[in-house]
């Protein structure tokens, strides 16, 4: 979805978002028209990589997808797409260059897979690392993948209290205290913080174009 928003950040940079205001587009339409765009191919590449990653993993390893992970997958894949593009278009709101722009897409490149602990599993980090990573709302994205691709697998292999310890070290299921998030959980929060990037990228957009003018 960053580099989707690519897109915003060319059109600064040859003044051709300056066009836009020629018509009847608020400033928050004008984000939002990007925010779309982003979101789609967000949510595109997901699936793309989805289906080859299940793809190898059943051929090279023999491990199926199970069919009811399907739709649930596809549903946090969209959540994921939105909740990402606009945290990241809060970003790009502050990038006028497209050189500015390539630097911080490697550093947010390489970043990403630390802020839901790919790179490193869950259990690994320290408690401050932990707390980081719960702010990104694709961490939940990521921690509900784990739940939906590895529950099934795990309640027939692995031993109760083995699971439990693979559970915390995935970082399968978050915790806020003593709580422990499900999916349907996660799902809220995602949305949550949908609702509150909405409304800051919306008062961004607001600001930026009154000092524009």
């Amino acid at each position: 979805s960053f580099q989707a928003l690519g897109q915003m950040v060319r059109d600064k940079e040859s003044h051709a978002i300056d066009d836009m205001k020629l018509t009847a587009l608020t400033p928050v339409s004008e984000s939002m028209a990007y925010v779309v765009s982003a979101t789609i191919v967000s949510f595109l590449m997901q699936i793309i990589t989805f289906a080859v990653m299940a793809v190898y993993f059943s051929v090279v390893d023999k491990a199926d997808v199970v069919h009811s992970a399907y739709l649930p997958c596809l549903e946090f894949m969209l959540l994921g797409a939105l909740s990402a593009t606009l945290l990241n278009l809060i970003i790009v709101m502050f990038i006028n260059s497209s050189t500015t722009f390539s630097r911080l897409s490697a550093v947010i490149g390489a970043a990403a897979g630390f802020m839901v602990a790919t790179y490193m599993p869950y259990g690994t980090l320290s408690k401050n690392a932990q707390n980081i990573v719960k702010l990104f709302p694709s961490s939940y994205e990521a921690a509900s993948f784990r739940s939906l691709l590895l529950n099934k697998l795990s309640q027939q292999d692995v031993p109760a209290r083995m699971r439990d310890q693979l559970i915390e070290y995935l970082g399968i299921h978050f915790k806020f205290g003593s709580y422990q998030l499900n999916n349907f959980d996660n799902a809220l929060v995602i949305l949550g913080m949908i609702v509150i990037l909405a409304i800051v990228g919306s008062i961004l957009a607001l600001l930026l174009n009154r000092k524009k003018k």
